[in-house]
């Protein structure tokens, strides 16, 4: 078996050093993609909620007035400044969203995705004989989302994950310099205890290693 300290010529001080720089780095990636899968759950969750909700009133405002066609009649719906609200007939051929990615049944509904990252549920109105669509509404563009857009096709990243980058790199800098110091004074301690082996080992049984 090769011996690894041949293979990667480098100091234990400078291999400790990176080990423990590698885990720390590895524990932020770790922790980042556990982050963000629990965001994306939420956001998920929070949304069918919502969407939820305006089901269950206009459910209710259907059973009261037992309406047996939405297309003629107003009904009263909550959110409707959030959430863009249409239906289908419930026997048509072609999917409720074609230009979509299916994510998930979330909580027994399901959930899609659109293109500009936009969330659709799909209910089934038994009774009407239709399916109620549920999707967020267009968030409006101003002059900044114009600017960031600009800026993301520019390098590549949004202003947001630039500045989680920044602040990554930052905080692995204070991080880095933070354990600098104590690990290099125990290199220097294992240096002088290595020195006065060898010199222990070479007769001079008087010498002694710092005790402290």
């Amino acid at each position: 078996m090769a011996n690894f300290s041949r293979l990667l010529p480098l100091s234990f001080f400078t291999r400790l050093y990176l080990s423990i720089l590698a885990a720390i780095i590895f524990s932020f990636a770790l922790t980042q993609y556990v982050v963000e899968d629990i965001m994306e759950q939420d956001s998920l969750n929070d949304f069918v909620r919502d969407t939820r909700y305006i089901y269950s009133e206009i459910n209710q405002q259907i059973e009261q007035n037992n309406i047996i066609n939405v297309n003629n009649t107003s009904l009263e719906i909550p959110f409707s400044d959030d959430f863009i609200i249409h239906w289908l007939p419930l026997d048509e051929s072609e999917p409720a969203c074609s230009h979509c990615r299916f994510i998930e049944n979330v909580q027994g509904i399901p959930t899609f995705e659109l293109e500009e990252g936009r969330l659709l549920a799909v209910y089934i109105m038994t009774k009407l004989q239709a399916k109620l669509i549920i999707a967020d509404r267009e968030r409006g563009e101003n002059i900044e989302d114009e600017s960031d857009d600009e800026f993301e096709s520019l390098i590549g990243l949004s202003v947001e994950e630039v500045v989680f980058v920044l602040f990554i790199l930052i905080l692995l800098l204070i991080i880095s310099l933070t354990i600098y110091w104590p690990l290099r004074q125990l290199q220097k301690q294992i240096n002088s205890l290595v020195s006065t082996t060898q010199t222990f080992g070479t007769g001079k049984l008087d010498v002694r290693a710092n005790e402290q």
